[in-house]
């Protein structure tokens, strides 16, 4: 029985210390992680996401508290995202029969808030928000790059269609995370992150109409014939979506990512929690 309490004392001790037990926390940290990003646009297949819909994501930067809740980090990111109609269970949506894919790399400022005292608890939720720059590449199945064919008649020359969109666009990421701390100079966090962006090309896919094909063919340069292979790709047009795409809606994604946090500085007089739980429950043992 005594040694129950003693037991459950650690336990409880695990999520509750004063920061004298800990030791100094360093205000300075680099973290690296992985994960999986999603793609939210046009050429979403699937309502509900599946293997197939997810793709490969990274991150790395540093963090800097500076204030007890209130940290800022540089941060890059990475993400590979894909969209693929053939994946869709609506007919209509597989017989436009649109695909793409593209590494997205973003560089952000993030501004995070401790929802508990990082001197108080050892599982800590935060909120992430911040300003970021990201490029793209939409990219076909075989890995044909879209934006220089202008598969919505970008490179016509005239104001019926419209202008050619860059592959560099800002972005406004926000989500939430949880860090736990292992010891003086580890932890690890988990987040999940929504990027809010002002682009609709991340998919090469915005405009409702397709491009009239005589127009295409009419282009002054790149090469017309590419082009319309990849602009209208509908394997049976009267049942098929009438629109292209839907321009009212900007495309989006979001990432999941597991890191570890090297935290920088001097350790406090103690190794870390673990080894002051082993020490607080071998002192009440005896």
């Amino acid at each position: 029985m005594k040694r129950s309490i003693f037991t459950l004392i650690s336990i409880l001790f695990l999520s509750y210390h004063p920061s004298i037990s800990q030791g100094p926390i360093s205000r300075l940290s680099a973290y690296i992680g992985g994960g999986t990003g999603y793609y939210l646009g046009d050429l979403q297949p699937l309502a509900v996401p599946t293997i197939k819909t997810f793709g490969l994501s990274g991150q790395l930067g540093v963090s800097y508290q500076f204030y007890r809740r209130f940290g800022v980090s540089l941060h890059y990111q990475f993400n590979h995202l894909r969209g693929d109609d053939a994946l869709s269970t609506d007919i209509k949506r597989r017989n436009r029969f649109l695909s793409f894919h593209s590494d997205v790399h973003e560089i952000s400022l993030r501004l995070t808030f401790d929802l508990l005292r990082s001197d108080k608890f050892k599982t800590i939720p935060y909120l992430i928000a911040g300003f970021g720059y990201f490029h793209f590449n939409p990219l076909a199945a075989d890995g044909t790059a879209l934006q220089p064919l202008g598969t919505e008649g970008q490179y016509v020359g005239t104001n019926d269609y419209p202008l050619p969109y860059t592959l560099w666009a800002p972005s406004i990421p926000v989500g939430l995370g949880f860090r736990w701390r292992i010891s003086c100079r580890f932890s690890v966090k988990a987040e999940i992150t929504y990027h809010k962006t002002f682009t609709d090309y991340l998919d090469d896919v915005s405009s409702k109409e397709y491009p009239d094909k005589a127009d295409i063919l009419s282009m002054p340069t790149g090469s017309p014939t590419t082009t319309l292979a990849y602009s209208d790709r509908r394997v049976d047009p009267a049942n098929a979506f009438l629109s292209r795409g839907n321009p009212s809606r900007m495309d989006s994604f979001l990432d999941m990512n597991i890191g570890l946090v090297i935290h920088f500085g001097k350790c406090g007089s103690r190794g870390g929690i673990y080894e002051d739980c082993k020490a607080l429950y071998k002192n009440m043992a005896h």
